[in-house]
């Protein structure tokens, strides 16, 4: 079984995020915004985008991080 890192999801986060034409924004917020992140924490994103693609947004980026971590 291969571990998806932290730097990996982060990738393929920005990746996904910055092809979508209806985000205006996104940054990482918890712990990592304070620098206090560890092996244990979890990866806390902010997006803003346009209220029409919401949705469409979400299934974009489900769709980058099942091909990331199929099954």
């Amino acid at each position: 079984m291969n571990t998806v890192t932290r730097s990996q999801l982060l990738g393929v986060l920005q990746h996904a995020l910055q092809h979508i034409e209806a985000v205006e924004a996104a940054w990482e917020g918890g712990s990592a915004a304070f620098g206090g992140e560890d092996g244990l924490s979890d990866v806390d994103v902010v997006v803003v985008v346009a209220d029409d693609a919401i949705e469409a947004t979400f299934a974009q980026v489900e769709a980058a991080l099942q091909a990331l971590s199929p099954g």
